[in-house]
């Protein structure tokens, strides 16, 4: 009975544990309530706006929808050719290094887990064994009492890596939409020029049609005729390496996006208007929405609570412990007699 109530002690200790959060601010911890986003934010909005007011006219960022399908499969509400839209939706879903950044937030999520559950007594058991079979089972738990902020700012820890983990993701999205911009511009481009293309080479057609009709009428010469189909060869010779170009863009969409790709797959947008923001709003936003400031001011958050643990790492752990042994026979290993024990112990380490 007494060694129940004792086990039921320290089990209720970890409230008392909770006083690190407290003692961790004393040592620099941070609150890990993800501030390194909101902070850059703010250095934005009081550097380029005038007002909160002014500032809330920049569209928020929604979240990317992700598009779960076998890789090679055009997207479930796919009706019709492909936009940039459906592109990038594709390239979040399929993207290698994109999934890689999301399995290693879940890895910085469980590091969370693992931090918490220090706070938490810890077992610990152990058999020896003497000479002529003798055992002692010995069984403890430790339950930390006061650590002056370890437990905290090693939650802090995992959370703000949790944090950066997650930024990183949205970084990882920037560059393959970038990426992906690249490689559309490009398809567009060629898209475009095999048109002019195509419409110049069927005006030289015309052109030598009409030569022809004129060189049997004896109104043109021979060099007319050679220079429309000099014309004529020079045209084909840009458009199929236009096609070329084309493919090969199409070939590198493909792998971003992981769809099988050609050229009726893909819609050809019409030339957007001249827009008239001005530069400081675009730099703005910009400067708002950028990941990787998000994440640098994450990293200085982490220095610092990298700091707090350090300091916190210079002074003692206050823990209680319960050991109980346990004497097969009552002997000892050395053969002596013991009864078996059960000792509560408060000790600094």
């Amino acid at each position: 009975m007494k060694a129940a109530y004792i086990l039921l002690l320290i089990c209720i200790f970890p409230g008392l544990a909770q006083a690190d959060a407290d003692q961790a601010a004393r040592f620099g911890s941070l609150s890990p309530n993800r501030q390194a986003p909101a902070k850059a934010q703010k250095l934005v909005l009081d550097k380029y706006f005038q007002s909160h007011e002014e500032a809330q006219l920049i569209p928020l960022a929604a979240p990317q929808p992700i598009i779960e399908q076998p890789i090679g499969l055009l997207p479930a509400d796919h009706s019709g050719p492909l936009s940039f839209e459906q592109l990038l939706q594709a390239a979040y879903a399929h993207h290698p290094l994109i999934r890689r950044s999301m399995f290693d937030q879940m890895v910085a999520k469980t590091d969370i887990t693992v931090a918490k559950q220090a706070y938490y007594p810890t077992p610990n058991v152990s058999v020896n064994i003497g000479e002529h079979g003798r055992q002692v089972l010995s069984a403890g738990l430790t339950q930390p009492l006061y650590t002056f902020g370890k437990l905290s700012t090693g939650v802090n820890q995992a959370q703000v890596r949790e944090s950066i983990a997650t930024l990183a993701i949205d970084e990882t999205r920037q560059s393959v939409a970038l990426s992906l911009v690249n490689l559309w511009r490009n398809y567009l481009a060629a898209a475009l020029q095999i048109t002019v293309f195509q419409n110049t080479l069927d005006r030289y057609e015309e052109y030598h049609a009409m030569i022809l009709r004129r060189f049997e009428g004896g109104r043109s010469s021979q060099a007319d005729i050679t220079f429309v189909e000099s014309r004529i060869s020079q045209t084909e010779s840009d458009l199929k390496a236009t096609e070329a170009r084309r493919n090969t863009t199409l070939s590198q969409l493909s792998q971003v996006t992981g769809l099988m790709l050609n050229s009726q797959s893909l819609r050809i947008p019409d030339l957007p208007s001249q827009d008239n923001q001005n530069l400081s709003t675009t730099i703005a936003q910009s400067l708002y929405f950028s990941p990787l400031l998000k994440r640098t001011q994450a990293e200085v958050e982490q220095a610092e609570v990298d700091a707090a643990r350090a300091r916190a790492n210079m002074l003692p752990n206050v823990n209680l412990n319960l050991q109980m042994d346990r004497y097969a026979n009552g002997v000892d290993i050395n053969g002596f007699n013991r009864p078996n024990e059960q000792r509560l112990m408060l000790n600094m380490q």
